[in-house]
């Protein structure tokens, strides 16, 4: 679409992108549809990207269950609900930063240290022996949790093309789904 609108003249008032394609439109056509192979590259990323969506979906709803019982045992009283909101609180307000900071310092290395952030806050919250702890826990939690959402929807959009990423934006909600479960 873009080289068809570049090749239509400022002063022909007939001229419209289609009509302005010729054999450019042709040659699309055959480009869209050569399916494109994946190498080796591809199925060592997507596998560890499912993965990684699976355990940052389980942990959205896995103190569902749980809540009752571990706020009882940390007395965490009327704080009992900042467990499971520090979480979702954390992520959403670092997803934007993430996305932006993707286009900035490049997707690998930020999606690792989501990764490691997510990691310690996990460890943290694991090992919690207070209400405070696990609530920092669960903040440091979701800020690897915002990171892992956002760059991960943004590494399927580099590694598939833009015919077939419905395909795999669908298979990571299916993931998703199955991880909150």
């Amino acid at each position: 679409m873009r080289e068809a609108t570049a090749a239509c003249s400022l002063n022909d008032t007939n001229a419209t992108p289609t009509a302005a394609a010729g054999a450019h439109g042709q040659a699309d056509i055959i480009n869209t549809a050569v399916s494109t192979k994946k190498t080796w590259r591809f199925w060592a990323i997507f596998p560890a990207l499912c993965m990684t969506t699976f355990l940052s979906a389980l942990d959205t709803s896995i103190l569902s269950t749980a809540l009752p019982t571990i706020s009882k045992d940390l007395g965490a009283g009327p704080l009992y609900i900042w467990i499971t909101n520090a979480y979702v609180l954390s992520s959403t307000v670092t997803q934007p930063l993430f996305g932006q900071s993707a286009n900035i310092f490049g997707r690998r290395w930020l999606l690792i240290l989501s990764v490691v952030w997510f990691a310690v806050g996990s460890g943290l919250a694991g090992g919690a022996n207070g209400t405070t702890v696990i609530i920092l826990g669960r903040t440091i939690q979701g800020i690897g949790g915002g990171g892992i959402n956002t760059l991960i929807d943004i590494v399927i959009g580099d590694l598939v093309p833009m015919r077939e990423r419905g395909k795999y934006v669908a298979l990571m909600g299916v993931i998703w789904a199955i991880g909150t479960v």
